[in-house]
């Protein structure tokens, strides 16, 4: 238990006169404290809390006073009283904080016997917990009022709080203002809240009463907007609020900002990021800051009104400068030759890149990021749409675990290669979408509802050096493009696809060319050799009717794949007793978990491959053999 000091007692004591320095003069142990001591507040407090019962017991002899005379004495008294001796010299008042800190929580009781683990558990649980406590402890202590930092400095003095105190107080300073604040509690309204913006600009146009109302010289804009975040103002995410109030407290603080930015120079972004490039130094020596990056300033300009619109593409292309500015990789690894072309530039920053991650302390970069920072630092001046849109392939090939796995021999074969690249389009978006951080349920529907153009995925291939560049065109033209034509406009040309699918001589000049326009154009005719190329690629999909254009699909579409014939039915239920119960309750899920009922529909088809795989149940006609095999391809597009 620890002994009890009244804080009364540091009052009176130090009411009289002299009595502080007579205390240094009078106690040999208070001399006696070695200079190692005073070194921290942490350590003198500490040390001083061992000493103090032997400095009473000393004072009480040499004074011949007993203890109801002298109960004791405050920490703060021993510190002035140090102070006094000559031994304390600058700084003083963080240790007299510390030491009055110590005090206050050793003649609490409430302090040391209502605070819980789970109240210490986060700054905003502890600052409520106090918040409740504070009058109790005030009428406990025999005083009006105590602030809420004040009560947390108690609590990491009293050892409750070992780690992040900044957090805790900080936050505890800012309910304090909170609810010292009659403008804030009463000036604010909902409509200022409804925005990081509108809530800045109000907080700006009373910014100056907030500060006269309290005293103070001036409050930052964030100050003030973590006060309403602590008085339980905010109810949506804070942290746009605060960012939006730094870079509006930083616009206001910097003249630089205010006067050197011209309009001239917000025209576009990159007249913009290269403005700031220049004065950015500046500017931090203005501030007293160390660095600024360029983010950080664009904000501060849309803080300040300067930005209105287009403000994403400015902050892309001031990230991008970052970038290229911290990395020496990126300034003298990338030689004239790597920025001749695209691929090779491309095929360069695919080395590099795992080495510019590790030098700027990401854990990953797309390379499109790393053109974009070449082009933000003056490397890239021309056609740069050229090298973004290869450094995108580049990252699509790199996010397919599909195509990095694909085989070598579909590249011999142009039919092959496109039979396959039909079926797994929609998985390499699928793919695509998980890896760039998307959930499950989006990336699978956006993957069904668009999958890649197969002259995407062959850009790819090109881009990673999987095919040529003579390959890549040819596909791109002759093959993905007339591919993908005949199966959109299917419909529309099935009657002279009939024509030529018949071989008769002269079949094309009998072929109406009327439907073949452009897709974006359909007033504009396509060329007679792009024409006959639609109708080969259209011929050859109505001749092998068994090519698959899809490889994911929903929980009721594989119920039907999977029980769509006789065969099937008949299979799965014997393999699976319980199927019509399951399969109800998978169905009953697709509507509000689609994603969940289609993992139980693949879950009953991977039960019956298993089922099948068991020497003793092989299937043993073919019919059989091509349903098992049908559904195990199924199971694995789809898990």
């Amino acid at each position: 238990m620890v002994t009890m000091y009244p804080i009364m007692a540091r009052a009176s004591f130090a009411n009289m006169p002299g009595a502080v320095a007579n205390l240094y003069e009078r106690s040999p142990l208070l001399q006696g404290i070695a200079d190692v001591y005073l070194g921290t507040p942490q350590l003198l407090t500490s040390h001083l809390l061992e000493l103090r019962p032997a400095i009473v017991a000393e004072q009480r002899q040499a004074r011949g006073v007993c203890a109801e005379v002298l109960p004791g004495y405050a920490l703060s008294t021993l510190v002035h009283a140090l102070e006094a001796g000559g031994r304390l010299a600058g700084g003083v008042q963080t240790y007299v904080r510390l030491a009055s800190a110590r005090d206050l929580y050793d003649a609490s009781l409430l302090l040391q016997e209502s605070i819980t683990a789970e109240d210490l558990s986060t700054p905003k649980a502890l600052v409520d917990r106090l918040n409740v406590l504070r009058y109790d402890i005030a009428r406990e202590q025999g005083g009006e009022h105590y602030a809420l930092a004040t009560l947390v400095q108690a609590l990491e003095a009293g050892g409750q709080l070992a780690m992040g105190i900044q957090f805790y107080e900080r936050l505890a300073n800012a309910h304090d203002l909170y609810d010292a604040s009659f403008l804030l509690q009463e000036s604010i309204g909902v409509e200022d809240l409804s925005t990081p913006k509108a809530l800045v600009d109000r907080l700006a146009a009373i910014r100056h009463y907030v500060s006269r109302e309290l005293g103070k010289e001036r409050y930052a804009l964030d100050t003030l907007v973590q006060a309403l975040e602590a008085g339980g103002r905010l109810t949506n995410e804070a942290q746009p609020y605060k960012r939006l109030a730094s870079a509006r407290d930083l616009y206001d603080k910097s003249l630089l900002l205010q006067k050197n930015i011209s309009e001239e120079d917000v025209s576009t972004p990159k007249a913009l990021v290269n403005r700031l490039a220049v004065l950015r130094n500046d500017i931090a020596r203005e501030l007293g800051e160390d660095h600024y990056a360029l983010g950080t300033l664009m904000q501060a300009l849309e803080a300040g009104g300067r930005l209105v619109r287009g403000v994403q593409t400015h902050y892309r292309l001031a990230g991008a400068r970052d970038r290229y500015d911290r990395s020496l990789l990126l300034q003298r690894s990338v030689s004239e030759e790597d920025l001749s072309t695209p691929k090779s530039l491309v095929d360069r920053l695919t080395v590099l890149r795992r080495y510019v991650v590790r030098e700027l302390g990401e854990e990953r970069y797309a390379l499109t990021t790393l053109v974009q920072a070449l082009e933000a630092g003056g490397r890239l001046v021309g056609g740069v749409q050229s090298y973004q849109r290869l450094a995108g392939a580049r990252d699509l090939y790199d996010r397919s675990s599909t195509l990095q796995t694909m085989s070598a021999e579909l590249l011999e074969d142009d039919h092959l290669l496109m039979r396959w690249l039909l079926m797994v389009r929609d998985r390499v978006k699928f793919e695509n979408g998980l890896r760039m951080g998307k959930s499950l349920a989006v990336a699978f529907e956006e993957a069904m509802n668009e999958p890649y153009a197969l002259k995407t995925i062959t850009n790819a291939l090109f881009a990673a050096g999987v095919i040529a560049v003579k390959k890549m065109q040819k596909l791109n033209f002759s093959i993905s493009g007339p591919l993908e034509y005949a199966l959109e406009r299917r419909g529309i040309i099935a009657a002279e696809v009939d024509k030529m699918r018949k071989g008769e001589r002269g079949a094309f000049q009998r072929v109406d060319h009327t439907p073949f326009t452009y897709l974006a154009d359909s007033t504009r005719p396509l060329s007679e050799f792009y024409i006959r190329n639609i109708l080969k690629w259209a011929v050859w999909l109505e001749s092998n009717p068994e090519i698959v254009t899809r490889s994911l699909y929903r929980a009721d579409e594989l119920v039907f794949l999977s029980l769509g014939s006789e065969v099937g039915e008949s299979m799965m239920h014997a393999a699976i007793p319980a199927l019509n119960d399951r399969l109800q309750r998978a169905m009953s899920q697709t509507v509000n978990e689609p994603m969940f009922a289609r993992e139980l529909v693949v879950g009953m088809m991977r039960e019956t491959v298993e089922y099948y795989a068991d020497s003793a149940r092989l299937p043993a006609s073919i019919e059989e053999q091509t349903y098992v095999k049908r559904l195990q391809r199924l199971v694995t597009w789809n898990s």
